[in-house]
């Protein structure tokens, strides 16, 4: 029985040495390019007739040269469904093509809201696609309330 207590304990402290020791990029791959978070959660005021956010784009290290990744935007209403003709469009994406400057790790992609135009709650989906052929696609989940 004592062992096995031991064995609890045991696992619990290298489970916590382990977050503890984690430096800023190791929780990244090395050739690592996309968003710095898989998701939010935004409640907007209806009567706020635009807002602008900013998304980061982070890269896991830094490089002697730019990197440019292609930003794409896809929202679902809260029935579902896609967008339609004749629905007003609840976000506009302003970046579509970001450049992460050489030595730096980071850029920022904007992105317009409109919550006059929202009835219920929105989910609005980003995905970063890197120029670089090792690195895949990220993608990022904006969930947008109405208070």
């Amino acid at each position: 029985m004592k062992k096995l207590h031991y064995g609890k304990a045991l696992g619990l402290v290298l489970v916590l040495s382990a977050l503890c020791s984690c430096g800023e990029n190791e929780h990244y791959p090395d050739a690592y390019i996309g968003f710095g978070e898989t998701s939010r959660t935004i409640t907007l005021s209806p009567a706020v007739e635009e807002k602008e956010i900013t998304v980061r784009i982070i890269a896991a290290e830094k490089k002697d040269k730019d990197r440019t990744v292609t930003v794409s935007s896809q929202w679902n209403n809260s029935t579902g469904g896609q967008w339609t003709p004749g629905q007003g469009t609840i976000c506009v994406l302003e970046d579509k093509k970001v450049v992460i400057p050489a030595k730096k790790k980071s850029a920022n992609v904007r992105l317009r809201l409109y919550p006059r135009r929202m009835k219920a709650e929105e989910v609005v989906y980003l995905t970063c696609s890197p120029h670089e052929k090792d690195v895949k696609p990220t993608q990022f989940t904006l969930r947008l309330k109405v208070k």
